[in-house]
């Protein structure tokens, strides 16, 4: 969205000189609406009647019948700054599909949330690269998404070491020092589990801890990466050694 809330989709759609033609949808929908893991089907958009098509079930990586009439591919999602959010491994593979079918890849970038000076966690090991670890990066990789894309095409790490024809266009104001808070802008949630900018915070200390199925990270509750639960649990003790 917009600095007053209005969506890129709508925007797009109503400008004169654009010719929107095809919606792409990751994981939590092209309009933010899933739950996180729910497998999304193509369907059409109820606001401009484009067809959405499912880039978090069956299919990944846009087809080249996806792409039909395509002239450019534009990436404008809010990341939260981890390399598990899927949303960076639906740009690579995008991007990927962009090279393979000569069209253009352009990424509006945004602030990443958590700055972009923090870099922590460890690389991919070999033999481990699934969707929530598509690319050798550090789990907290201090990049903006267009940083990121840059990254990408520049040190060959798409599939076969293909490059796109990729424009980033950069935002203005934005300092790698600054906390989201720093930049003026109003907080969207990125999807149904990262409601405030604090939670990006939230998600890159417990969501690892919640794939491995030993305790709660708190999705499905009121504050989801900032509680954790387990039976049995001593929340004294647990708050005493923290």
């Amino acid at each position: 969205v917009d600095f007053n809330l209005r969506q890129n989709i709508d925007l797009l759609y109503g400008h004169p000189s654009v010719n929107l033609v095809a919606l792409y949808g990751p994981e939590h929908g092209v309009r933010g609406e899933f739950s996180a893991g729910d497998k999304v089907d193509t369907y059409t958009d109820a606001k401009t009647g484009l067809t959405v098509f499912s880039l978090y079930g069956k299919t990944r990586k846009p087809t080249p019948d996806m792409l039909t009439g395509v002239d450019v591919l534009l990436f404008d999602i809010q990341d939260i700054g981890s390399r598990s959010y899927t949303y960076i491994s639906t740009m690579g593979l995008a991007m990927e599909a962009a090279a393979e079918n000569n069209i253009e890849f352009m990424v509006l970038d945004r602030p990443n949330p958590l700055g972009g000076e923090k870099i922590e966690g460890s690389l991919v090991d070999d033999g481990y690269y699934s969707f929530v670890s598509q690319f050798n990066i550090p789990y907290i990789h201090g990049l903006t998404v267009g940083e990121l894309a840059n990254l990408l095409n520049e040190e060959k790490m798409l599939g076969n070491g293909i490059k796109c024809k990729l424009t980033v266009i950069p935002m203005q104001g934005w300092k790698r020092a600054m906390d989201f808070s720093e930049t003026g802008l109003r907080w969207v949630p990125t999807s149904p589990h990262i409601p405030t900018a604090e939670h990006p915070k939230y998600y890159a200390a417990t969501c690892i801890l919640g794939e491995l199925g030993v305790i709660s990270e708190g999705v499905g509750y009121t504050l989801p990466f900032q509680l954790l639960g387990y039976e049995g649990i001593d929340a004294e003790k647990i708050s005493a050694e923290m």
